[in-house]
C-alpha cells in the first residue's frame, strides 16, 4: 500500500474518531511467539483478573481506562485520556524481544512517535513551534513527518496524527481499525500514580 493511501485512511477515520483532545496508542509485537493481552497486563504490573469488558464500548472512563486489543501475535493499547501515562505504558511493554511503537498527541498539537526495536530505537516529537527527535530507526520517515499545511484555525496541527499512525502501520504491517477504536475490548484501570 502506498504511503499516501495509508495517510489518507487515517485522515478519513480521524475526522470523526481520532480528533480527540488527547490520544495514546501503543503496538507491541513479539519477535517470536505471541504476546497475549493477559501477558501484556502482567508486563504492566497487574493481574489479568483485573481486566473487564465494558458493557458498551463508549462506557470507558477516558481518564483511567486502558483498552487492550489482541492483534494477531501482538497487543495494541488505546488510551483516550493519555494523561501523562503513555511513556509508563510504553516502558513496561517494550523490551529486548519486542517490536514496539508509541504514538500520541494532544489538543495543543503536541505529537509524539517512538519506536523501540531489537536493533535500536528512535523518536520524533512536534511540540508547539519546535520539532525535535533522534530519528534512529525512524530515519526513513524524517522527511515525511512534517505538517502538510499551516496550523488550522485553532492552532492544532490536525494532519500530524495521520502521519504518525501511518508510520506505525508501514513499519508494523498492522492497521489501527475502527473496530480497535470503537469495539468492546478488555480494559484495565490505570493507576493514578502513573500520571504523576
Amino acid at each position: 500500500m502506498s504511503w499516501a493511501s495509508v495517510v489518507d485512511y487515517y485522515a478519513g477515520i480521524g475526522e470523526d474518531v481520532l480528533l480527540l483532545d488527547s490520544f495514546c496508542y501503543t503496538l507491541t509485537l513479539p519477535v517470536d511467539g505471541v504476546l497475549t493481552v493477559e501477558e501484556a497486563v502482567r508486563r504492566l504490573g497487574h493481574d489479568p483478573a483485573g481486566l473487564r469488558i465494558p458493557p458498551d464500548p463508549y462506557l470507558v472512563d477516558q481518564e483511567h481506562d486502558l483498552a487492550l486489543v489482541q492483534i494477531g501475535p501482538g497487543v495494541a493499547t488505546i488510551d483516550f485520556g493519555c494523561l501523562g501515562i503513555g511513556t509508563a505504558i510504553s516502558g513496561r511493554l517494550a523490551g529486548p524481544e519486542m517490536r514496539h511503537w508509541f504514538a500520541a498527541w494532544d489538543i495543543d498539537g503536541n505529537t509524539f512517535l517512538a519506536s523501540r526495536q531489537p536493533d535500536g530505537g528512535g523518536y520524533w516529537s512536534h511540540p508547539a513551534n519546535h520539532e525535535s527527535g533522534d530519528y534512529g530507526v525512524l530515519t526513513p520517515y524524517a522527511g515525511l513527518l512534517r505538517p502538510a499545511s499551516d496550523e488550522d484555525d485553532d492552532g492544532v496541527d490536525g494532519d500530524l496524527p495521520p502521519l504518525v499512525l501511518a508510520v506505525v502501520e508501514q513499519e508494523s504491517g498492522v492497521r489501527l481499525t475502527r473496530d480497535m477504536l470503537e469495539g468492546a475490548h478488555p480494559i484495565l484501570r490505570i493507576p493514578d500514580a502513573w500520571a504523576e
